[in-house]
């Protein structure tokens, strides 16, 4: 792992809400390996066949982010994210005006962790909501994502 990789908190917030794969005939690929590859594409806008071999094929890469944008799963993961952050963020700071509601067990955790723990779960979240912005916008550009609601 890079400093560039998803953490394992960021990587605790994303996996619940990824799909389970189904695989025709073969196994299917480390979703986080594949992820970090394709962030790491999305960041550094280098052609598929350049990415590091370590994050895998470059054919499973472009699959599954042309998969992904085409039935809006990367909205759905950026949506899911920015919620969770807002979430939290509510539930640090309550005010009579901000309803928190039910926070999201797979991002917000035991009710009773510490302050520190929910900044550093807010950064993993924040930094997580950039960087599937970035893969959104990139995927938007190559024209494979859902259009915009305007």
């Amino acid at each position: 792992m890079t400093h560039r990789d998803l953490t394992d908190a960021e990587w605790w917030c994303l996996e619940p809400l990824l799909p389970r794969d189904s695989v025709r005939g073969g196994r299917s690929a480390d979703h986080r390996r594949v992820v970090n590859g394709i962030m790491h594409r999305s960041r550094t806008g280098m052609p598929w066949r350049a990415v590091p071999k370590r994050f895998g094929p470059w054919t499973t890469m472009y699959q599954r982010q042309r998969r992904w944008a085409q039935d809006g799963t990367w909205e759905r993961l950026l949506v899911s994210v920015r919620e969770a952050e807002q979430e939290l963020a509510a539930s640090m700071w309550p005010s009579s005006e901000v309803s928190a509601g039910p926070a999201k067990a797979t991002v917000l955790g035991d009710e009773a962790a510490s302050a520190s723990a929910l900044r550093a779960r807010g950064r993993a979240l924040q930094r997580l909501s950039e960087r599937l912005a970035d893969v959104v916008r990139d995927t938007r550009g190559h024209g494979w994502g859902r259009p915009a609601d305007d």
